[in-house]
């Protein structure tokens, strides 16, 4: 399946119930609950909640671990999802080698 982590659907169902993001399907319907245990095809939004969770939690970080996630934000946070797979798995190729969508996506090198 490619790069894939269980942590993660933990961690958005956490958010969720925090009501730090939303989710909506890719079709733009909105999600019903936060028990929806099917997370794949959505897609996350920040709340106002979320962004002052995140403006408190960046204010105690260290400045070295801020600077790190201002660097990644700013090198991937505009990125589509395909667009986010394409870096992954044109700088990783082991991710892609069980990628369900690999062939979708127009890699460099294929």
């Amino acid at each position: 399946m490619g790069p894939f982590s269980e942590a993660v659907y933990e961690e958005l169902h956490f958010l969720l119930q925090l009501g730090a993001i939303e989710a909506t399907p890719l079709n733009g319907s909105s999600v019903d609950g936060v028990g929806d245990d099917d997370l794949t095809n959505k897609e996350f939004t920040i709340t106002s909640k979320g962004e002052k969770l995140a403006s408190q939690l960046v204010e105690i970080l260290e400045p070295e671990y801020r600077t790190e996630i201002e660097n990644l934000v700013e090198s991937y946070g505009n990125l589509s999802l395909q667009e986010l797979l394409e870096v992954v798995y044109t700088s990783y190729p082991s991710f892609a080698r069980e990628s369900e969508i690999k062939d979708e996506l127009e890699l460099e090198g294929d």
